[in-house]
């Protein structure tokens, strides 16, 4: 028999995948369930035998970032659905297959959901993130919504590139607000973090042991969706619950 099987789930992503060639990014479709590449004619699963089971309200974040080398390709997806069958994953451009990631944060703790994944002068940021015991695995993992947590300067999976407790390797700095990181945006070099209802920018300041600061821009105005903001070349406007803003 020749068939192609289409479940009907909602999408819950498009986002572009680099590539080493030039202008030859590459589109991933994702469902609740499923991630598609479309080959021309048709539609195939992107890395075959790899599933989610988000819900239709749990929308895929993407990052493309480096490796160990500057020529390395990495691409990270998370759902934010904290649980084992749904981990931050990432793929590399030579073995095109999914890793699970979940770095350690200390010698015995664990990062294990991210909302938002960001590269940021040279280290991979986390925002809004669950973290807990190694030994708890996901069930034992602890919603801290106000925190960015960083990777070292180099390969964000490195086996230490996110451990706080080695000097100049990661860390983590949280806003001074009990919020949720709700959206995140590059205006120009300039980080735009909006919480729910106040909008800070995350400046770097390139000290060894903390490279980052939160500044707040605004103690009025914040984000509705993850993915309401949109990125204009004088500022990056978001949907919130009093206005529609422009950081």
């Amino acid at each position: 028999i020749t068939m192609n099987y289409f479940p009907d789930l909602p999408v819950m992503g498009i986002w572009q995948r680099e590539r080493a060639d030039i202008n030859d990014e590459q589109t991933v479709f994702w469902d609740t369930k499923y991630a598609y590449v479309h080959t021309g004619t048709n539609f195939n699963e992107f890395i075959a035998g790899t599933t989610w089971s988000g819900t239709d309200s749990d929308f895929f974040s993407i990052a493309n970032y480096r490796g160990s080398l500057a020529s390395d390709r990495l691409f990270f997806a998370t759902n934010f659905v904290v649980n084992a069958s749904n981990p931050i994953r990432y793929t590399d451009q030579a073995t095109l297959a999914w890793t699970n990631f979940s770095p350690l944060i200390t010698a015995t703790d664990t990062l294990y959901q991210a909302r938002i994944i960001i590269p940021y002068y040279g280290r991979l940021i986390l925002l809004n993130v669950y973290e807990g015991t190694t030994a708890g695995g996901y069930g034992g993992a602890v919603n801290i919504a106000n925190r960015a947590r960083f990777s070292a300067v180099g390969s964000p999976i490195a086996v230490d590139a996110f451990r706080s407790d080695i000097v100049g390797k990661g860390n983590f700095i949280d806003a001074p607000i009990n919020e949720d990181i709700i959206s995140a945006a590059f205006i120009k070099n300039t980080l735009i973090v909006q919480f729910e209802r106040s909008t800070w920018q995350l400046r770097y300041v390139g000290d060894y042991g903390l490279p980052f600061l939160w500044e707040r821009i605004s103690s009025d105005f914040g984000c509705e969706s993850t993915f309401s903001s949109v990125i204009f070349d004088q500022g990056v406007a978001s949907v919130g619950d009093r206005a529609i803003t422009s950081a």
